[in-house]
């Protein structure tokens, strides 16, 4: 699929990322850590941030309406008409906001995306950027899948030869090409609507291939935002990458994503992973990062069940003994979070590795 920007706005939205890079705005975000902490920690600094750099930020992270002439001082005039004309901000009586969006710099890279919102399509999270992490510097040609509004792919083609993503939700195809636009690498990414099971690809042509899943484990008869579901055991996508890899991966090419996987204490129920990575003849390193319970009264089941509660406009009561029934189902007392590696064969890795960091007490997504 090719993206239905003008050449005019592609060249302007190129500017526009230009711009933002120059006005120190990077430089500044890249003091306050990580995009979990950052935000709280940049509305609770907001009165100590430099008089210059203010409206900007307001503008772009916080999404608040600040005067036109405010903004102008940080951006042209033609930037800021086409991003009204695109629908991205709006203007009224002469103040300017993002439409229902925010502006995150992800690893080098800008990238708009939702508010953080239990119901987010649009989705940039914790999750986004640790899977980001893992991806600096990917050369060669790349498969990006599950691609939502480009982050990873986009991060990807700043360093790589050509970038293939993959997305099945339509509403992300537009800020896809507007992200990718606005940090000038529009003509190295194709973008296919489809779900990963369908998507055409080519046999052994990626050197890398990575993917950002729905990966919470949901029960069936709950339904969940989409960006989320994972399926019964949050690993609905990842079991796909196994067959996927062994089809496109090139011959020293590699796969990473990050996702979620049930367990008890002692240890998460990697059985399925390890026997998919034997079937297909690769390696599969996976390092587990954190590790949560999933009792009453924990925060990862309190964030479960209130999203699946505020996505399908019910009670959160009418809910927790669902999410509670379908783990003590399988036996499961806690979530784990990974990063998964997966090579072909030849690798002189051991076949199937597990690297264990939960001891460490972690954030969820860094150790």
């Amino acid at each position: 699929m090719e993206g239905s920007l003008s050449p005019g706005q592609i060249e302007t939205l190129s500017e526009l990322g230009r711009t933002l890079l120059r006005s120190g705005l990077p430089d500044f975000f890249s003091i306050y850590g990580f995009d979990y902490d950052r935000l709280s920690a940049l509305q609770f600094d907001l009165s100590l941030i430099p008089s210059s750099l203010r409206p900007l930020l307001q503008f772009t992270l916080f999404s608040e309406d600040i005067d036109r002439a405010n903004l102008l001082a940080f951006i042209p005039e033609n930037c800021l008409e086409t991003l009204k004309n695109l629908g991205i901000a709006e203007e009224m009586e002469g103040r300017v906001r993002l439409v229902g969006l925010r502006l995150v710099y992800h690893l080098g890279v800008f990238v708009f995306c939702q508010p953080k919102m239990k119901t987010a399509h649009l989705y940039y999270g914790e999750d986004s950027l640790a899977l980001g992490r893992a991806l600096l510097g990917a050369n060669g040609t790349v498969l990006d899948l599950c691609a939502g509004v480009g982050t990873q792919g986009i991060l990807c083609a700043k360093t790589s030869k050509r970038v293939t993503s993959v997305e099945a939700e339509y509403r992300c195809a537009y800020l896809f090409w507007v992200n990718a636009a606005l940090n000038d690498v529009y003509d190295k990414v194709n973008l296919q609507l489809s779900d990963i099971r369908n998507a055409d690809l080519g046999a052994n042509s990626f050197d890398y291939i990575c993917c950002n899943p729905p990966l919470l484990p949901v029960p069936n008869e709950v339904l969940y935002p989409t960006v989320g579901d994972g399926g019964i055991d949050g690993l609905l996508i990842i079991k796909e990458l196994f067959p996927i890899s062994a089809k496109c991966l090139s011959y020293k090419g590699s796969c990473r994503a990050i996702g979620t996987v049930l367990g008890t204490e002692k240890e998460p129920f990697l059985d399925p992973l390890s026997y998919l990575a034997k079937e297909y003849e690769l390696t599969a390193r996976i390092i587990l990062i954190g590790r949560e319970p999933l009792r009453k009264g924990s925060r990862m089941l309190h964030a479960l069940v209130s999203t699946a509660a505020a996505f399908n406009n019910l009670p959160y009561c009418d809910l927790i003994q669902a999410f509670s029934n379908h783990y003590e189902k399988q036996r499961a007392t806690h979530l784990y979070s990974y990063l998964i590696i997966i090579n072909n064969a030849r690798s002189s890795l051991d076949k199937f590795e597990v690297i264990n960091y939960v001891w460490r007490h972690s954030h969820f997504w860094t150790v």
